[in-house]
């Protein structure tokens, strides 16, 4: 396995990159276009690692701009924590980038996933020259905080059926397409994935999806997760520790 599955000889437009990453706005166009020249477009097959997690980092920006990428990390007994699923209009490796040490955590490709590479030293220098830039990744980061002390409490306060049932509930309103009444989630989990989501087994995680089956509240297979009920699911999710 390759860290790249291949590069791409597409360029991104000024208004394809602000299109999907809006924290670019605050530029001027002289400068969104330099950053367009540098950007570095890749393609990652389904399974593949980003960057490992301690490994130094790639002083690179990864952009996702289609596909689905899972962050984790891996505790000295191989046992894995999924931290968070990102998507198009999210970006990786930016700790890294601003306090220069080791990426604290490993990224994986759980589908066919496009991703733009942004130097750092252009990172840096637009944080240092546009402070409406800074702000705006600021509020990224505040928000991946507060997502990340809501999933802390999710796996302290709940047993587990209630934190998969939030836990799923979180992806259907952040990554999920509406269907009707329903949310789809246009990428697969299997169940050991899940288990990582929400620091349980997968025996355990069985046992959970088929309650949740059971009550007509999701439906799971190889390519998405189908949350049928949001509704009923948050009730699950409250009455059980939240």
């Amino acid at each position: 396995m390759t860290l790249y599955s291949s590069t791409l000889n597409i360029t991104p437009g000024k208004e394809a990159l602000i299109d999907k990453f809006p924290f670019f706005t605050a530029l001027p166009p002289k400068q969104i276009s330099r950053l367009v020249s540098h950007i570095q477009p890749r393609s990652f097959a389904p399974g593949v690692i980003l960057f490992h997690q301690d490994m130094p980092g790639s002083r690179l920006l990864y952009m996702i701009v289609s596909g689905w990428v899972r962050v984790y990390s891996i505790g000295r007994t191989g046992q894995e924590l999924t931290h968070t699923i990102l998507g198009c209009g999210e970006i990786l490796g930016e700790l890294s980038l601003l306090d220069h040490k080791n990426h604290s955590a490993t990224a994986l490709s759980i589908t066919q996933t496009e991703v733009w590479l942004l130097p750092g030293t252009d990172f840096e220098e637009m944080l240092e020259r546009y402070p409406k830039v800074s702000k705006a990744l600021v509020n990224v980061l505040v928000q991946r905080l507060r997502s990340a002390i809501n999933h802390a409490e999710s796996l302290v306060f709940q047993d587990v059926l209630g934190c998969l049932a939030y836990e799923i509930l979180y992806l259907a309103e952040h990554h999920g397409k509406m269907v009707g009444d329903t949310y789809e989630l246009g990428f697969p989990l299997t169940q050991n994935e899940l288990a990582t989501l929400v620091g349980a087994t997968r025996e355990s995680v069985n046992k959970a999806l088929s309650a949740l089956r059971a009550k007509n509240l999701v439906n799971l297979d190889c390519a998405s997760i189908i949350v049928l009920n949001p509704a009923g699911l948050k009730r699950v999710a409250y009455e059980r520790g939240r």
